[in-house]
């Protein structure tokens, strides 16, 4: 899978990417959503893993315009480290919010799907 993994946080981001190469999956990370939305038009990316709670543009806003985007299909899994932003209606743009902190064959099975 190409998996693009966006957290403001860069040291989790690159965490995982190497977890997710290590897994057989070509990674990029962005740093913020602009960076999300430029690496997902240029990579076209099958999942897309994004920190919720970002300055800026936050992780749903993200989703939104990832899904507004008729070129784009990617799986979209949302993490938080807050339970109550799963109740935010703008995570319907998410096809799975998982919280903070996930063990990684967890994170990884909702990347795929499972």
């Amino acid at each position: 899978m190409r998996i693009l993994l966006v957290d403001d946080y860069d040291a989790s981001a690159r965490t995982l990417q190497k977890l997710f190469e290590r897994s057989g999956h070509e990674t990029i990370v962005a740093n913020d959503s602009s960076q999300a939305l430029a690496a997902a038009k240029a990579f076209v990316p099958d999942v897309v893993i994004t920190d919720i709670l970002m300055p800026g543009m936050d992780g749903y806003n993200l989703a939104k315009a990832l899904r507004e985007d008729d070129t784009l299909s990617a799986r979209i899994v949302g993490l938080s480290a807050y339970t109550s932003s799963a109740d935010d209606p703008r995570s319907q743009y998410l096809d799975v919010q998982l919280q903070k902190p996930i063990a990684f064959r967890r994170l990884l099975a909702a990347a795929l799907g499972e």
